[in-house]
């Protein structure tokens, strides 16, 4: 079953937040979701109890899971899907995976996808068209689409346990619960993540084939001791890039996002300067690097973003010799091509702190420890 937080969810349905519809689609937005959200909740519920009658999963063992916890906006997206490049190694939750997690779900899913490709292919094309469309603002920053692997905090989110619902409803007092994850009573906290490995397993089950579970989660920064209590023997991976560069590009996204649905902001110091996303990137870098630091050295390895933009090759055999894997040849070949791309990358992005109200000054003094361990300058550079 789905230990879904009603607390949360009745929360979210009573309080005013600081953002207001700047049309009737930002309204629509809104009452779609808390009609919607509950009833497919109420059919996944059914499927994955289904779940246990026709797989057995429960049997399914997790081994040496990577999970890549970063502050938003670091890399960990390049670095996820660099790593699933080596389909021998490493399999991961594409999204609508994530969407619907029952495998009494995805198996049907799959026959359909099979059958459709027999005729050509026209439903896939059809949706294909449906994901340019519906995410054509997103792809600047981030390309979002069913069929390819995301973040799988998406499962948090069909308990209305995740920060991912922030992003539509900002309402800081809300999600404050599950930024201290670590720290919820332990029935609370064991269910949700009791929930989580039930959803890692079936996946393994079904297209796992020896191969090593990875994920990549910003809100995963705060469940570095659940996710450890949980699969004991994970390794975990920490991108670090400069607080400055990483907190714009995720103001900058966040601000698309929510334009491209019809909201704004109606009180903040600036129409841009989202406190509780600032605050959650903050604590990030924060949570993850005081939580990393208690873990046993072998089991955890940080990275600069810098370095992972210069020299992918490079950073990715790091990974691979610190958690104990060989690099196959068909990799190799892979791994040579990602070197000469990065040798040829520039950014199209370019951030100020002042496009969002803010300063450099300002976010060095949100985390100071941050830029005196890493040696960041106030500025970027």
């Amino acid at each position: 079953m789905i230990p879904f937080q009603f607390h949360t969810f009745w929360r979210l349905l009573r309080t005013p937040g600081p953002m207001e519809a700047a049309s009737l689609r930002g309204r629509l937005h809104r009452w779609r979701f808390f009609l919607f959200f509950p009833l497919f909740q109420i059919v996944n519920a059914g499927m994955l109890s289904l779940d246990h009658l026709l797989f057995r999963f429960r049997d399914q063992v997790v081994s040496k899971p990577l999970f890549i916890v970063s502050s938003p906006r670091s890399g960990s997206t390049v670095l996820h899907r660099a790593l699933l490049k080596d389909q021998d190694r490493f399999t991961s939750l594409a999204l609508w995976q994530s969407i619907f997690p029952s495998l009494a779900t995805q198996v049907p899913i799959r026959w359909l996808g099979a059958i459709d490709q027999k005729f050509g292919g026209h439903l896939t094309k059809m949706v294909e068209k449906l994901q340019d469309r519906a995410f054509r603002n997103s792809d600047r920053y981030h390309r979002i689409r069913l069929e390819e692997v995301e973040e799988d905090e998406v499962i948090f989110l069909h308990a209305c346990a995740s920060e991912l619902l922030g992003n539509a409803f900002p309402i800081p007092e809300i999600w404050k619960e599950y930024r201290h994850f670590d720290q919820l009573p332990d029935p609370q906290r064991l269910s949700l993540m009791g929930f989580y490995r039930a959803c890692v397993q079936r996946h393994l089950l079904l297209q796992g084939q020896g191969r090593r579970f990875v994920s990549k989660n910003p809100p995963f920064c705060h469940k570095v001791h659940s996710l450890r209590q949980t699969f004991p023997d994970a390794g975990f991976i920490m991108l670090v890039r400069h607080p400055a560069e990483s907190v714009c590009s995720l103001l900058s996204m966040l601000d698309s996002f929510r334009s491209s649905v019809g909201l704004k902001a109606k009180d903040w110091v600036h129409p841009r300067r989202d406190p509780g996303a600032l605050d959650f990137s903050v604590d990030c870098y924060r949570h993850a690097l005081a939580a990393l630091d208690q873990l046993p050295p072998e089991n955890v390895l940080i990275l600069r973003y810098e370095e992972l933009v210069r020299s992918p090759k490079v950073v990715i055999q790091q990974i691979y010799e610190k958690f104990g894997m060989d690099v196959g040849t068909g990799y190799a070949a892979e791994l040579d091509r990602m070197q000469q791309a990065a040798e040829g990358y520039q950014s199209l992005h370019h951030y100020s702190p002042e496009q969002f109200g803010l300063t450099a000054a300002e976010i060095r003094a949100m985390i100071p420890e941050i830029y005196e361990r890493f040696g960041y300058g106030v500025e970027p550079g």
